[in-house]
């Protein structure tokens, strides 16, 4: 009926693409001392987001529940692929304690030429508490892809006041994300400061009105290390 306990309520609707391009590939035939060339490969992801409350239990425990339908569209050199896929996620509030959980990329598989891949389908539970007046955030999270085994990951997030915020987090060990982070199997030839820190992340935002500014550091182990950078709108 278009309302949410009893109130007029259209949910919140998102869009978001997703942009990976690696140049500069070399082409080889054979062991050739020389490249015969060079090629590129690229990776784009154009999803459409929607999410609402869709239960209340008591004054402040919400029961909310979202939907991803996602393209994906792969290439390299001069071969393409696409697939579609959906992720389904419902989460529940009460008071300072929120539970997730999530199912992603639900779809086709991805196909390039004569033979098809599945996209990696990823089962996500999260938990999080809210402290010292709902300054300081502790979350946890634990994934278990199709091919790979169970993994978690810890963070923080602490406000000051409401403006200014520093957050942390930590990949477990021996999980498959810290793995590809580290650039596991590439060798010893990075930078070994680089390495060490691989699992840990660390990161700032800042919000005025409803304006927001985020940055992110994640070392790369072996592979270097990357910024993240995002600006933000509310409307």
């Amino acid at each position: 009926d278009g309302s949410v306990f009893g109130r007029p309520y259209m949910g919140t609707v998102g869009v978001s693409a997703t942009y990976l391009y690696v140049r500069d590939i070399e082409r080889r035939s054979g062991n050739t001392a020389e490249p015969e060339g060079y090629f590129g490969a690229e990776d784009l992801s154009i999803a459409v987001s929607y999410a609402r409350p869709v239960y209340r239990i008591g004054k402040n425990n919400v029961v909310s529940a979202g939907l991803n339908l996602k393209s994906i569209t792969q290439s390299i050199d001069t071969k393409k692929a696409t697939a579609y896929a959906a992720d389904l996620g419902v989460l529940s509030r009460f008071n300072k304690l929120s539970f997730g959980f999530v199912v992603q990329n639900i779809g086709t598989d991805i196909k390039f030429v004569d033979e098809s891949y599945p996209l990696p389908l990823t089962y996500r539970w999260g938990v999080s508490y809210l402290m010292l007046d709902n300054s300081l955030n502790l979350a946890l999270d634990m994934g278990k892809p199709r091919d790979n085994k169970l993994n978690f990951n810890v963070g923080t997030e602490y406000w000051v006041g409401g403006m200014f915020a520093l957050r942390a987090g930590y990949l477990r060990k021996d999980s498959p994300t810290r793995d590809a982070l580290a650039g596991k199997g590439l060798g010893s030839s990075g930078n070994e400061t680089l390495i060490r820190l691989t699992g840990f992340m660390a990161g700032t935002g800042f919000r005025l009105f409803n304006y927001g500014f985020d940055y992110a550091f994640v070392p790369y182990g072996e592979l270097g290390s990357t910024h993240r950078f995002t600006l933000s709108m509310k409307f």
